[in-house]
C-alpha cells in the first residue's frame, strides 16, 4: 500500500513539475542556448514517458506536447481569427462535413460551420488557401491535435503567444499551418 501511494505522489509531483520545466525549456530554446534546451528537452521527455495519459478520447480539451492542456474554447477564438476574417481572409472552406452531435458549441445560441464542425467529433472542414489551386485540406480534432504539437515542439514564440492568450492573426496563421501542412511554409 505504502509503495503505491509513494508511486501516486512522486507522479503528482512530476506532472507538477513538467508545466514549469516547458516554461523554461521555451525560453531557453528562445532566447538562450540551443545546446542547454536540447539537454532539458530530452529530461522533459523522460518525465513524460514515465505519467500514462489520462486524457479519454472525447475529452473537451487538447493536451499539447503531453503537458499543456488547452480547451477547445481557446482553439476556436484563434480560429475566429483567422477564419472569420471575411473578404481579407487567407483560407477558404472548400469542403465540410458537419458532425453527427455538437459536444462542443462556440457558442450555445448558434452553430458556426467554421469553428465547430471541426471541434466536434466527425465534423471536418476542408480548407485551401487562397491564391493556391491545391486540394483542400482537412482540419478536424486529430489535425488541430497534431498541430498543437507541432506549434509547441518547433515554434514556441506562436504557441507562447496562444497559451499565453496574445494571439493575433499572426499566432492564427502559425497555427492553422501546422494544422494543415505540419510546419510553417508561408511567410
Amino acid at each position: 500500500m505504502k509503495s503505491q501511494s509513494t508511486s501516486a505522489d512522486l507522479e503528482a509531483v512530476v506532472e507538477n513539475c513538467l508545466p514549469r520545466l516547458c516554461v523554461l525549456w521555451t525560453a531557453i530554446d528562445t532566447y538562450g542556448c540551443p545546446q542547454n534546451a536540447a539537454v532539458l528537452r530530452e529530461v522533459i521527455d523522460e518525465l513524460q514517458e514515465a505519467i500514462p495519459p489520462r486524457v479519454s478520447a472525447g475529452a473537451m480539451e487538447f493536451v499539447a506536447n503531453g503537458l499543456f492542456r488547452i480547451p477547445r474554447s481557446q482553439v476556436a477564438q484563434l480560429l475566429a481569427i483567422i477564419l472569420s476574417s471575411g473578404p481579407n481572409a487567407s483560407y477558404e472552406i472548400v469542403d465540410s462535413r458537419r458532425p453527427p452531435a455538437f459536444g462542443f458549441r462556440s457558442d450555445p445560441r448558434f452553430i458556426f460551420r467554421e469553428l465547430d464542425y471541426p471541434l466536434n467529433d466527425g465534423g471536418w472542414l476542408a480548407l485551401v488557401r487562397k491564391g493556391l489551386t491545391s486540394d483542400g485540406r482537412r482540419l478536424d480534432l486529430e489535425s488541430i491535435g497534431d498541430g498543437l504539437n507541432v506549434m509547441a515542439m518547433n515554434y514556441p514564440r506562436h504557441f507562447a503567444d496562444f497559451l499565453n492568450e496574445a494571439a493575433d492573426a499572426i499566432t492564427a496563421d502559425a497555427f492553422l499551418q501546422c494544422c494543415l501542412f505540419g510546419a510553417l511554409i508561408y511567410g
